[in-house]
């Protein structure tokens, strides 16, 4: 599918630049080249599934992907940060495809114009030895030149003391704009933080240990389907982009678009038309970036 870089954008990469303009186009242009060294949409490596650190299975109450962060699932080592990178762009990916699939619908969401998601931290059960500063730069990086302001808001699950003691130690290195996104939710607070972002849903998507009624999650050991490892949202789009693994579906044949409107019934419950001049997105699988408009700069 086509990104379109346009006004919104455009946007995403000012906010990152502090307004900047130079400085935002340098990463424009970086990007785009970026995404034809690699060929457009990244896939996820084994590694990095097998891992079932980080999924994004559904989307909250204003219909922003939900990307989930299992610390505890995270072994500095065991996955090297090469295709720790690799598979972090991977579950991006999934949240630019999905928000590319309400674009070809027609739809827009009045409160996640940016088309940004949201990033669960989930800190229980954690430690000293699930921390790496490798990896925070390494995000941080991806966020502000390559995936820029697609974070909306970041919510730290159940952090003990450790955890807050770590925070502060790379609060520093966070854009401003991160640090005033990022929320502490106390353990007991969990549950009700996570049903109200999730509203009337919550009780059918969350899993117990979240305050819902779901069945728990599969332990990393236990995950078999793609859906297990990365969640069900993830898998879903990964296999409409055509980057799946080739044994979860990972072959699409045919214009994107014309299963999209059938195949994303995980989308917003926020039914909204883009402003008129908004970039529509075009249906061929010939590159994952374009130029909306040549730039001068």
């Amino acid at each position: 599918a086509h990104e379109p870089i346009d006004d919104y954008a455009a946007a995403r990469f000012l906010l990152a630049a502090k307004f900047d303009v130079g400085r935002a186009v340098r990463h424009v242009k970086d990007y785009l080249m970026w995404r034809r060294e690699h060929g457009g949409s990244i896939q996820a490596p084994t590694a990095w599934l097998d891992a079932a650190a980080v999924v994004m299975p559904f989307v909250d109450r204003l219909g922003r992907p939900v990307v989930i962060l299992r610390v505890r699932h995270i072994f500095p080592g065991a996955v090297p940060i090469d295709l720790f990178e690799q598979g972090f762009c991977a579950t991006l990916d999934a949240v630019i495809g999905h928000t590319l699939a309400q674009r070809s619908r027609g739809d827009a969401l009045e409160g996640n114009q940016l088309d940004q998601y949201v990033c669960w931290i989930d800190t229980s059960g954690s430690s000293r030895m699930n921390f790496s500063i490798e990896a925070v730069k390494m995000m941080q990086r991806m966020a502000t030149t390559r995936y820029a302001e697609r974070v909306g808001k970041m919510y730290i699950l159940s952090p003990n003391m450790a955890v807050r003691t770590m925070f502060r130690m790379v609060r520093p290195m966070l854009l401003e704009r991160t640090q005033r996104n990022i929320q502490m939710v106390p353990a007991a607070e969990v549950p009700s933080v996570l049903r109200d972002l999730l509203g009337n849903r919550a009780d059918e998507l969350l899993p117990t240990e979240y305050g819902g009624r779901a069945p728990p999650w599969p332990e990393p050991v236990d995950a078999r389907t793609l859906e297990e490892k990365a969640g069900a949202l993830a898998a879903r789009t990964w296999r409409l982009l055509g980057t799946a693994p080739h044994s979860e579906g990972g072959e699409v044949h045919g214009p994107l678009g014309a299963s999209l409107s059938s195949a994303f019934d995980l989308g917003s419950p926020v039914q909204r038309r883009r402003p008129a001049g908004a970039v529509g997105t075009p249906t061929c699988m010939s590159c994952f970036a374009w130029f909306s408009r040549p730039m001068t700069r």
